[in-house]
């Protein structure tokens, strides 16, 4: 053996005498492994003394008895178990045996504690030596495995059903007896049942674009409920996660290969076409809008008003393609009948070109309304001339003056939903340097995108005095995807970075409560 080679012997042995001596899990930073298992059981990231005694302790106790000082702390007893001896007894058998206790051992243990023969330290500790562990629970590797999806469609799928059918068996295996095994299994089975469908629809021969890139999506949202979850177990075998990352690489693979899928053309409904044609003199007429919206606060209100109006009409594009029922169609085309009512009002007072510009997008709105069975639900006839210098639409024959006005209610909604739709734009903003650096901050920004169209939703709906259940249908969306995206995309994204933890998105979801509780009259 060479000098070169015991050299190489030598760092071989160091770095595995380290590895095993400090963290058998998350790699060799301490400080990183002690944060992850905190933010997994505290569910909240450490601050820094907690970091700093808990690293000491490891270093001179181990890292076991680091672990057993955090399940057996206060906070944990208090915050994860509600000071139920029970529940903690569970939750120790879960974190440790990855199973619930028998009657007869939560009994044992239960007794231990309430007898005062002794506290939580010494309880955990007399566990682990009653059943021989001696290492923490929950070891996982840092995996970057050298694994590379297919690029084409059907093999994609092929590859991403067999390995999601795979992690069922494996999740069943290490966790089926478990109570948050029994949710992991409810979601892995909705993640297959979609990879299933994503796979029947590549694999056809009639399936149109639109479909293969809707059956795409599926997956991925069941994905992002599986990972949620996961988060939640105690531990899991390096090859339970390992399946986990290899899945999530063929899932994005999927995407890219269902965007290039040259299937057979979905053909256009002719009310597709006009909602189509609506939505393009929409952005014409909203890019004419964007040059206003500096000269005046009416100017800015007006041009989130068209803003929100393109949002509803994008919905309303995408229920056009999916066969929607009569009355669904019935309620989304009369409420963007009324937002353009209201929009139509403010442009009473606003400059000759603007005026011009929106007789064609309320001539086509009426002519989506004929096509969609709706009935005729405009002001401005379809045969009406388009104006030409004159100084208002106010003396045009036909015009019909509004049955109401905004409440008092909903100009309060209006403007709290302005500064909701400010905090949001800050919040992106804040995001957007960080995007390319992190897929869980690019899908952040996307689904606060989608809550900030939602909100402009309700803003319009406001601004053009709608009450009762409709405005609460809105104001009720709003919330709900406030909530989702919360508990599942945010709290992925400060789970794999404590950092983007932001007062500001506490901010957005106190706004949205308040508007909703303005909303139900509270």
């Amino acid at each position: 053996m060479n000098s070169k080679h015991r050299l190489l012997l030598a760092i071989l042995i160091v770095w595995v005498n380290y590895g095993a001596s400090v963290a058998p899990t998350y790699g060799s930073d301490l400080s990183e492994f002690l944060r992850a298992v905190f933010e997994n059981h505290h569910q909240r990231a450490p601050t820094g003394a907690e970091i700093n005694y808990y690293s000491n302790l490891s270093r001179n106790a181990g890292p076991l008895e680091s672990y057993i000082a955090m399940v057996s702390s206060d906070d944990y007893f208090v915050n994860q178990c509600q000071r139920n001896t029970q529940v903690y007894v569970t939750r120790i058998y879960q974190l440790f045996l990855h199973r619930d206790p028998q009657p007869g051992e939560l009994r044992f243990w239960v007794n231990q504690y309430q007898s005062g023969r002794m506290d939580r330290s010494s309880l955990v500790r007399q566990f682990c030596q009653t059943n021989n562990i001696n290492a923490v629970p929950g070891a996982r590797s840092v995996y970057r495995p050298s694994f590379r999806p297919p690029t084409d469609a059907v093999s994609c799928a092929d590859a991403l059903l067999t390995k999601v059918r795979l992690l069922n068996q494996v999740v069943t295996r290490e966790f089926g007896a478990t109570w948050f095994g029994k949710n992991l299994l409810t979601s892995t089975a909705r993640l297959q049942a979609t990879t299933s469908q994503f796979r029947n629809a590549v694999s056809s021969r009639n399936s149109t674009q639109q479909q293969i890139r809707r059956a795409a999506d599926n997956p991925e949202r069941a994905l992002q409920q599986v990972d949620s979850q996961f988060r939640a177990v105690p531990s899991a075998s390096d090859q339970c996660r390992n399946l986990l990352w290899e899945i999530a690489e063929l899932v994005t693979a999927a995407r890219a290969a269902s965007m290039a899928w040259q299937g057979r053309p979905s053909p256009a409904s002719p009310l597709q076409r006009e909602v189509e044609q609506l939505l393009a003199t929409l952005r014409d007429f909203a890019s004419t809008m964007s040059a206003y919206q500096y000269q005046s606060p009416a100017y800015a209100s007006l041009n989130r008003d068209v803003n929100g109006l393109y949002v509803q009409t994008q919905g309303l594009a995408e229920m056009a393609r999916s066969s929607p029922r009569q009355s669904d169609l019935n309620r989304v085309i009369n409420s963007i009948n009324t937002q353009g009512r209201g929009i139509g009002r403010q442009l009473q007072r606003a400059d000759i070109r603007l005026q011009q510009g929106w007789w064609k997008v309320q001539h086509q709105l009426e002519q989506l309304t004929v096509t969609a069975g709706v009935g005729g639900d405009f002001y401005v006839s379809s045969a009406h001339p388009v104006v030409i210098n004159r100084p208002s639409w106010n003396r045009l024959p036909g015009q019909i003056s509004p049955g109401y006005h905004a409440s008092a209610q909903n100009r309060q909604i209006v403007g709290d939903t302005d500064r909701l739709l400010s905090l949001i734009d800050n919040y992106i903003a804040s995001l957007r340097p960080l995007a390319s650096r992190s897929r869980d901050v690019a899908t952040m920004i996307n689904q606060v995108l989608d809550l900030r169209h939602k909100v402009l939703v309700l803003r319009q709906q406001a601004a053009s005095g709608a009450f009762g259940s409709r405005l609460q249908y809105a104001s009720r969306d709003v919330v709900r995807q406030y909530s989702d995206v919360a508990s599942k995309t945010f709290a992925i994204m400060v789970g794999n970075d404590s950092t983007l933890n932001s007062p500001s998105w506490m901010q957005i979801g106190e706004l949205a409560y308040r508007i909703d509780k303005t909303v139900r009259g509270g």
